[in-house]
């Protein structure tokens, strides 16, 4: 970290995941330097989405799409916490997760609207099963309202991996 803190060009590329971009900012070696850049020595909460949302925009249609559906689900104007549960149970790809972990896909989206301060924000469930949507629409979440899951024109999944 010390030669990271002492690169000499203006612009340096990093490729990290969140986890590994957060200890950046709070790495020891690298707070002098944080604080002289006037950063502060705490990675911001939202900082690949925001960074995300200031370097890519969606073309129209699809800006449309997402407003069309955040309208039927009731989240115009609001935060909400998203998870994607992928059970890749579908076409070629292989399994990834099962309709039993429904519960701690969700327990770590009331973590996440705790952290972010509203224990009430809304949840929205993106799955391409319908396997989990059946036991989604069950919960008493989704019957309170707190879990928003997109109607079943939205459920595709494209892999082209090999």
């Amino acid at each position: 970290l010390g030669r990271l803190a002492s690169y000499p060009d203006r612009v340096l590329v990093v490729s990290k995941n969140y986890r590994m971009l957060r200890s950046l900012f709070e790495a020891p070696d690298l707070q002098e330097r944080a604080a002289e850049l006037g950063l502060s020595g705490r990675a911001p909460q939202f900082l690949v989405a925001e960074v995300f949302d200031l370097l890519f925009r969606p073309a129209a249609a699809v800006r449309a799409e997402l407003g069309r559906l955040r309208s039927e689900l009731g989240l115009e104007d609001r935060r909400f916490v998203a998870v994607h549960l992928r059970t890749g149970d579908v076409a070629w790809d292989p399994a990834r997760h099962g309709q039993q972990e429904l519960s701690s896909f969700l327990a770590c989206a009331a973590q996440a609207s705790e952290e972010a301060g509203d224990p009430e924000m809304p949840v929205l469930l993106a799955t391409d099963s319908e396997e989990v949507v059946a036991a989604a629409a069950e919960l008493p979440k989704a019957l309170e309202g707190k879990l928003r899951v997109p109607a079943s024109s939205g459920r595709i999944h494209v892999d082209r991996s090999e």
